[in-house]
């Protein structure tokens, strides 16, 4: 018998610029079991001031078998 169930998975992270400007970046995410690429993302941070941070976060459901 195979199961199949949705999981959801959240990242939180910080980016620091350590430049002396004003800085916006993007992020690209793999979400990865193993070898194995789940999903993407990609999370926009924008106006980060010099030697400021900024959290960012993403979430995403997966499907998996058992």
């Amino acid at each position: 018998m195979v199961e199949i169930e949705r999981r959801r998975l959240d990242l939180e992270g910080t980016i620091r610029n350590l430049d002396t400007t004003t800085r916006s970046y993007t992020v690209f995410i793999e979400y990865r079991a193993g070898s194995k690429t789940l999903d993407t993302d990609t999370i926009s941070i924008d106006d980060v001031k010099p030697g400021g941070s900024a959290t960012f976060e993403g979430t995403t459901f997966v499907t998996t078998s058992d």
